[in-house]
């Protein structure tokens, strides 16, 4: 969307309303198979029971698709923001998700407080970029105080959760490293989105310690191929699937 409708729309039908209205407009988009084609692929193979984890859940883009997709299934949506938050309960309640459980707090390697920032561009909240903030970092945004956890705290005996959506803006191999029991003990499949930074290398070896395999998607084929190397990758989504959950 481009910065100055963005900024005329939040500026029209108030910060609150832009969010609800963008969730149920990206939601409609995923329906219609008009969404990013590696999730559409995650959708089809997950296993539609236990527990899904959605880490980043943002205002309810993804959350919503997985919740109608396993409907047996129990959706555990993480989003510390508060307004994201606050959207992200108001669609699941509108489209009357009862499968889904809502946790506002942020996923890391350790349990304190997690400062984070929603960024500006312009005059527009981008809430989709909203991220860990960096002491000393001059970007411009709305500045917050977050409850910060662990997975391995959380779910310490759980061995239902067999997937796990995890986009949290460079921030994920924090939220791995402090669920490494979880995943070493569930094994479930991962849908990881990753910036092409030190931190991709860092979490590629983290996974692969655990014994899992990295798949990149072809959208010509409509298939998951092994990641070969860690250079040259096209896009920024991947999928973790250890051999045992296959």
């Amino acid at each position: 969307m481009k910065n100055f409708i963005r900024n005329i729309l939040q500026r029209s039908l108030g910060f609150k309303n832009y969010l609800f209205f963008f969730s149920l407009y990206s939601i409609k988009t995923i329906d219609s198979g008009n969404y990013e084609r590696e999730f559409i692929k995650f959708l089809k193979m997950i296993k539609k029971r236990g527990i899904i984890l959605d880490i980043g859940a943002n205002i309810g883009i993804t959350a919503a698709p997985l919740a109608k997709n396993a409907p047996n299934a129990e959706i555990h949506a993480y989003e510390p923001i508060s307004e994201n938050f606050s959207t992200l309960g108001k669609v699941t309640g509108f489209l009357k998700l009862k499968n889904v459980k809502l946790f506002n707090l942020a996923l890391g390697n350790q349990e304190g407080t997690l400062k984070m920032i929603m960024p500006l561009q312009g005059n527009s909240r981008m809430q989709g970029l909203s991220k860990a903030y960096e002491e000393g970092s001059d970007e411009k945004g709305i500045l917050y105080e977050v409850p910060l956890k662990r997975l391995d705290d959380l779910y310490p005996v759980e061995t239902e959760i067999n997937a796990i959506k995890l986009d949290v803006e460079n921030f994920e191999l924090e939220v791995l490293r402090g669920g490494k029991k979880l995943l070493e003990r569930n094994k479930p499949m991962i849908y990881c989105e990753l910036w092409d930074n030190e931190n991709r290398k860092l979490v590629f070896e983290l996974i692969k310690s655990i014994g899992y395999d990295i798949y990149v998607f072809d959208p010509k084929t409509d298939h998951l191929d092994p990641l070969e190397s860690a250079t040259d990758i096209p896009g920024n989504n991947f999928f973790f699937i250890h051999p045992a959950h296959l």
